[in-house]
């Protein structure tokens, strides 16, 4: 079982004593801090050590927490090495003061309104989760700190059973969490590298040993060995092919995850192969990396073998409920991925599911057992509680009752008996009294249980009524003519969906508007987001496409290497939730990453932006000046709003360079002049005595970057990259470059990240660097890039090149993380500080 360490502030130490106290009534291993002394030397080691042995940190959210400095050690300490983080909340905090490596995970809530026996059971589950891989990240990092305190002595290194287990471990993590960190992998490779050089030493003492007359064997030994080897290398280089080979095939088949997961396997193992004989192959490296971007990011939860045999979701997405198995009823919350309750109705032989339902806030879910025999022709509807299962409500009724749903909060219960309706009260176990005069086609509550929506077709003229009662069923209080047949309908939260044979229509439930009338053709699978903005369409079983109503645009879209039983937006509409009914499981799908957050336009071409430092902003700079733009919210499509134009653009920090044309002198002085756009200071010159290939300026033109060609060879220029303070014209900071045949990378030079770092061409990419000290912080691989931008803080970066496809990247583990095609030429660029 698990091992967890406990970071909390001293105030809520009576809340971690009883959360100890049943961790270890439960067999969990935990250790917590009760002395509260100052921290010393002595002390953080202590600390340390407890961290690197735990195998998951516990962080008690609070403001007191947030606020504690020992707190943000423990938690940077946790950080540092890759410990899997599980946040509580206990007490309530500001927005946007939680640290963004916690606020990220899904909180678990133990507030003193929430249930503190669903917390433990799910901190328990989350401690439990994976349990081999993280016990194993801890194993390996207990080796690695004791190998790093020894001075890195050799003889603490890996060797033979243990080196080949934690090599095949690491090469799982691309889809594992955590990740090893920097000190696991070069512990890995030290022992590698160890092993093997041990190896070559007693090849070696054996040779020497061994007389003339066994020489030709040792040589035909050696060369058999190298041969081997080099047939390794050339099996390593085929799976870096058909890795390639594999992801360059279309997302949009049959089988397009599995085919990119193959491509990652092929990938790992070629990386693996030539790391363990010492070949550093950049190749290779990215073929990992392009492999797992490629793959479509979604989130399974899988339960066994278990069956489907009916499933819903609620009004907002929240909740789903499954019935699996012809016995168990499982309520599954989205938002948090967990059950949330499981309910047990073994179905009899001649017994089958038609429907199930579930309420708003997921306490309530309802199912209709048919029971098909000579005996008996009815339907059995039971409305159940969860978590504890309780019968609220069990009726029978005559015949097969396929639809059935309840209102917001589990209050009624509705049973579309057509040509009618009938309806329960559940906490009193009593049927409503309702009157439908015409004939009624479907039905749906309201997002908050208090109407009822109904589509009814006059009997006399066949004219297709919506109508919206209170719960009451009497008069309507409001109603409207819809021209064509309805076969289903929906209640979102801010729209009344209408679902015909070609079209769905999109009404105000308020005042009966027709806001959308979009084309379904003959698709039988979709889903509409819960403000009626964006449809989700199932196009060939395989392929899901996220399409804006208003605009018909395309949002997004995935593949998905199974048949598609149910789907639905989560909770946000920034998610899409899918039932596989064959691989039996629920996958969801966050694709708001995916889709612009807001399109701003402006009449002149736009040749340089920048996010503001603190406000919603952004500074966009055009031939006439600088334009300002009032951002939208989040979601929101909205019209450009231009709040300035100013006459200079001097804000951007505007400076001009002028450097003589590239000779084949490279020890010919160079006199670069400075000057402001708007003439606002003298011109300044700095003479350097070397050829300059490139050089930038930073925004307030107090430095000057500049690449030199250092030496001329014959793969190109070697090169130096200088910094100088412009005001008193001196150097600040220098450091050499490898030399880039490219003339175009090798004069690419950009300051970025509001002139704290440099941004450098290479041969497969570009180099960020610190713009102060020159010291290195990442290197990313984009061979053609013609932009860059980093974020402030350093953590990440994008590139353009000129397929117009913008790539996001990690900064701290150089891994891309996201891409956004451009089906027009970008020419500018910029990362927001957020």
């Amino acid at each position: 079982m698990g091992k967890a360490f406990i970071s909390y502030a001293r105030i809520d130490i009576a809340f971690v004593r009883r959360l100890h106290e049943v961790l270890e009534k439960r067999g969990r291993e935990v250790w917590v801090d009760w002395e509260g002394i100052p921290p010393t030397d002595k002390w953080l080691a202590k600390i340390r050590s407890a961290i690197d042995e735990a195998d998951a940190f516990v962080f008690i959210i609070s403001p007191d927490s947030l606020a504690s400095q020992v707190c943000g050690m423990e938690l940077d300490h946790a950080i540092k090495q890759h410990k899997r983080l599980i946040p509580i909340m206990h007490r309530e905090v500001e927005a946007g003061s939680v640290r963004r490596e916690l606020s990220e995970i899904n909180y678990i809530f133990a507030r003193n309104n929430d249930s503190f026996d669903s917390a433990c059971e799910t901190l328990i589950a989350s401690l439990d989760m994976d349990l081999q891989w993280i016990r194993a990240h801890t194993r390996l990092l207990l080796r690695a700190t004791e190998w790093e305190r020894e001075n890195r002595d050799l003889s603490y290194t890996l060797r033979g059973r243990d080196l080949n287990s934690f090599e095949e471990w690491q090469a799982k993590s691309p889809d594992k969490e955590p990740k090893p960190t920097a000190i696991q992998s070069e512990y890995l490779l030290a022992s590698r590298r160890t092993v093997t050089r041990r190896q070559r030493i007693i090849g070696g003492a054996v040779a020497v040993g061994l007389s003339i007359a066994v020489a030709l064997g040792t040589i035909a030994y050696f060369q058999n060995r190298e041969r081997a080897r080099q047939e390794s290398i050339a099996g390593a280089r085929k799976l870096v092919n058909t890795a390639e080979v594999l992801r360059d095939g279309s997302v949009d088949t049959v089988g397009a995850r599995g085919r990119l997961e193959k491509s990652l396997q092929a990938a790992t193992q070629a990386l693996a192969t030539l790391h363990s004989l010492e070949i550093p192959s950049l190749t290779a490296d990215q073929a990992v990396r392009k492999s797992y971007t490629a793959l479509p990011k979604w989130i399974d939860v899988k339960w066994g073998s278990d069956s489907i045999n009916a499933s819903a979701f609620d009004a907002s997405g929240a909740y789903l409920v499954v019935f699996r198995n012809r016995e168990k009823l499982m309520i599954w919350d989205t938002t948090q991925r967990q059950t949330a309750g499981v309910c047990m109705r073994p179905l009899a032989a001649m017994e089958s599911t038609l429907a199930v339902s579930v309420a708003n806030d997921g306490k309530f879910a309802v199912t209709a057992i048919y029971n098909a025999t000579k005996e008996v022709d009815a339907t059995e509807i039971t409305v159940w509680a969860v978590p504890d299962c309780s019968r609220k409500l069990n009726i029978q009724l005559a015949g097969r009752q396929d639809t059935i749903a309840l209102s917001g909060g589990g209050e009624h219960l509705l049973v579309e008996e057509r040509p009618t309706i009938r309806l329960w009260n559940v906490a009193n176990q009593a049927e409503l009294a309702l009157d439908f005069s015409d004939l009624v086609l479907s039905s749906a509550f309201s997002a908050d249980g208090q109407r009822l929506a109904s589509v009814e077709r006059d009997r006399g003229e066949r004219k297709y009524w919506i109508r919206i009662r209170q719960l009451d069923g009497k008069q309507a209080v409001r109603q409207w003519l819809h021209p064509e047949r309805v076969q289903w309908l929906q209640w979102k939260r801010h729209a009344l969906v209408v679902g015909g044979q070609k079209t769905i229509s999109i009404y105000d439930p308020d005042n009966g508007k027709l806001m959308h009338r979009y084309p379904i053709a003959q698709e039988r699978q979709f889903a509409l987001s819960g403000d009626g903005k964006l449809i989700a369409k199932v196009v060939g079983n395989y392929t899901i496409v996220i399409r804006d109503v208003a605009s018909d645009t395309e949002v997004a879209r995935t593949s998905h290497d199974a048949e598609v039983a149910n789907l639905m937006f989560g909770p946000h509409n920034q998610s899409l939730i899918t039932v596989d009914k064959v691989k039996r499981r629920i996958r969801v799908w966050w694709f708001m990453s995916d889709g612009a957050f807001a399109t701003l336009r402006d009449n002149a071409p736009i040749t340089m932006m920048r996010f503001s430092e603190n406000e919603p902003l952004l500074y966009t700079q055009i031939r006439e000046g600088v334009s300002t733009w009032q951002l939208p919210p989040p979601g929101e499509l909205s019209a450009p709003h231009r709040q300035e134009t100013i006459a200079e653009s001097k804000h951007f920090g505007d400076y001009q360079i002028a450097i003589p044309v590239v000779t084949n002198s490279v020890e010919q002085p160079t006199t670069i002049t400075i000057h402001a756009a708007d003439n606002s200071l003298q011109p300044r010159t700095i003479t350097i005595d070397a050829q300059a290939l490139a050089a930038a300026v930073s925004r307030n033109g107090d430095r000057l970057a500049v690449t030199l060609a250092a030496k001329s060879t014959r793969a190109g220029y070697q090169r130096r990259l200088e910094v100088w303070n412009v005001r008193t014209n001196t150097r600040i900071a220098m450091r050499a470059f490898e030399p880039v045949l490219d003339a175009q990378m090798a004069a690419f030079l950009r300051f970025a990240g509001g002139d704290r770092y440099l941004v450098v061409g290479t041969r497969v990419g570009v180099a960020i660097v610190d713009a102060r000290q020159l010291t290195p912080v990442a290197s990313l691989y984009h061979p053609d890039v013609t932009l860059t931008a980093v974020q402030n803080d350093g953590t990440l970066a994008a590139t353009v090149g000129s397929s117009n496809i913008v790539r996001i990247w990690d900064i701290n583990s150089r891994n891309e993380i996201a891409r956004i095609e451009s089906a027009q030429a970008v020419r500018a660029l910029a990362l927001s500080n957020d």
